[in-house]
């Protein structure tokens, strides 16, 4: 196989995996907490990915003690906290609704980065 191909199909992969989440995300609020469906979540995903990791990063397991805590931060906030306010915002409304709002999740990291860091925002920046 091509590696062209196969990197489409890939990504045609990821893209339907990405739309799954959110209608078996909404099938599951109706039976498990949002609380237990992020640690499943967690759980498979990194039952999936660490032998992924393993065979691929062999040599990149180096951590630098400073950056642990940024790591856990990032964890935290950045993936327990979404998934778990993503599996409540479910109980609430539904699969396509849900899923649209999350596509402004690159608008609003672009408008966060100006008001926080003070990013310029160019045109290349913003379509590129």
């Amino acid at each position: 196989m091509k590696n062209d191909t196969k990197m489409t199909l890939l990504m045609l992969m990821a893209t339907v995996f990405w739309a799954g989440a959110f209608i078996t995300g909404k099938m599951g609020v109706y039976a498990l907490s949002p609380l237990v469906l992020t640690f499943l979540r967690m759980f498979f995903s990194a039952v999936i990915i660490f032998p992924i990791m393993v065979v691929t990063e062999r040599d990149n397991w180096r951590i630098k003690l400073s950056s642990v805590k940024y790591a856990v931060l990032t964890a935290g906030v950045g993936m327990i906290g979404y998934h778990m306010f993503f599996f409540y915002a479910l109980r609430y409304t539904d699969a396509s609704k849900a899923s649209m709002i999350n596509a402004i999740n690159p608008l609003l990291t672009a408008l966060m980065a100006v008001i926080f860091l003070g990013e310029k925002l160019t045109p290349r920046k913003i379509f590129f």
